[in-house]
């Protein structure tokens, strides 16, 4: 994120109607929102093309699992928390000390969860810029 910029949030969610929703509640928060991408292709495809800060990802796109997305998050260091409409079932081993927020969620339940995601890639960044310059020396 530049400076003075707003952060960038993907939004993966496949129910146009819930992205609509995540969007507004995105710009009323004070971020930019990024898709959103109803599929794991085109999430995928997103976090190659545009630089994000977090993401919000629904668990379950149709019939798939928004796992390999998180996976392509975890490895290029950008928080997620996943959304669910479902109470069932427990995450894979991989996931499980990523914020979960059930859907529907309002914008007071998103807030809180949301600049933590936002502070916590702005530390990372920090600690990567500050070890690159000590290893620059």
């Amino acid at each position: 994120m530049s400076d003075g910029a707003r952060p960038r949030i993907l939004i993966v969610e496949d129910e146009w109607l819930i992205a609509d929703l995540l969007e507004a509640m995105l710009d009323e928060l004070g971020y930019d929102a990024v898709g959103p991408a109803s599929s794991v292709q085109e999430a995928l495809e997103l976090i190659q093309e545009q630089a994000v800060d977090a993401a919000l990802l629904d668990v379950s796109l149709g019939r798939v699992r928004s796992y390999p997305v998180a996976e392509a998050l975890m490895r290029a260091g950008t928080p997620f928390l996943f959304l669910t409409g479902y109470i069932d079932g427990d995450l894979p081993a991989q996931f499980r000390s990523a914020p979960v927020l059930c859907k529907p969620v309002s914008l007071v339940e998103l807030k809180a969860p949301l600049e933590q995601l936002v502070l916590t890639d702005a530390r990372a960044r920090s600690e990567k810029t500050s070890t690159d310059v000590s290893l620059s020396r």
